[in-house]
C-alpha cells in the first residue's frame, strides 16, 4: 500500500495493518482502539437522539444537560481529535440526563401499550356484555315475536339508510 491509500485508525490515528481477504475494511486496531472507537460511536448516536428528542420535547426539565456537555469533545461522526475523551463517562451529567430520558420513553412505551391492553380489554368486557344481553332477551320472547322485531329494526335501518 502506498502513502495515499494507507488506511488509518479512526481512534488513534496510527496506520493499520494491511487488509487480510475480503473482508469489510477495518476501521480501527483491534483490541483496546476499537472498544473505544465503538463506544464512542454509540454514545455520539445516543447524544444525538437524546438532542433530537430534547429538541422536539422543548421541556425545561433536561435544558441544563447540553451546558454541561463539552462540545469540543462532541463529533457527529465519531472521529475525535481528542483520544479517550468517553473513556470515563459515567459522571457526566449529559449521560445522567440520556439515560433517565431513556428510562422515561421506555416507561412511556410500557404505560402506552398497558393502557391498550386495558382499552381492548374493556371493549371485549362491552361485547361480552352486549351479546349477554341479546341472548338474554332472546330467551324472554317467543320465536315468532323475536322474527317480528328483527323485521321492525330492518324496516327502520332501510327506511334511515333511503333518505
Amino acid at each position: 500500500m502506498n502513502a495515499a491509500t494507507e488506511r488509518l485508525c479512526r481512534y488513534c490515528g496510527d496506520p493499520l495493518p494491511p487488509q487480510k481477504g475480503r473482508s469489510r475494511p477495518r476501521v480501527a486496531h483491534e483490541g483496546e482502539c476499537s472498544r473505544k472507537y465503538h463506544n464512542k460511536r454509540r454514545l455520539n448516536w445516543r447524544i444525538d437522539r437524546f438532542r433530537a428528542a430534547h429538541r422536539a420535547d422543548r421541556s425545561d426539565e433536561l435544558a441544563w444537560a447540553p451546558r454541561q456537555y463539552n462540545y469540543d469533545d462532541y463529533d457527529p461522526e465519531g472521529f475525535s481529535i481528542s483520544r479517550g475523551a468517553y473513556d470515563d463517562v459515567h459522571g457526566d451529567a449529559l449521560i445522567e440526563a440520556m439515560n433517565a430520558w431513556e428510562t422515561a420513553e421506555t416507561i412511556r412505551r410500557y404505560l402506552a401499550r398497558a393502557e391498550y391492553r386495558a382499552r381492548e380489554a374493556e371493549r371485549k368486557l362491552r361485547e361480552a356484555e352486549r351479546q349477554r344481553r341479546l341472548e338474554e332477551a332472546r330467551a324472554a320472547v317467543s320465536p315468532e315475536e323475536w322474527d317480528a322485531r328483527l323485521a321492525r329494526r330492518l324496516a327502520y335501518w332501510k327506511e334511515r339508510f333511503r333518505r
